[in-house]
């Protein structure tokens, strides 16, 4: 890293804080995988296990 003036100029490690390939990228894809799966099974329980409610049926009195 060097000034030129009010500039700082990096190079491209220290621009990407020494990190190369896809380590965090693989990191945000299986949490993202594994959220969507418990969001699946939460809902997926929770419909199953809910009590049936039928609809109200229309009268006549009801307008």
């Amino acid at each position: 890293m060097h000034r030129e003036g009010p500039e700082i100029h990096l190079d491209a490690q220290e621009a990407r804080a020494g990190r190369k390939g896809t380590f965090m990228f693989k990191v945000l894809m299986l949490s993202m995988v594994l959220i969507v799966a418990a969001m699946t099974t939460i809902w997926l329980i929770g419909s199953a296990n809910a009590p049936y409610v039928p609809e109200p049926v229309a009268t006549e009195a009801a307008g």
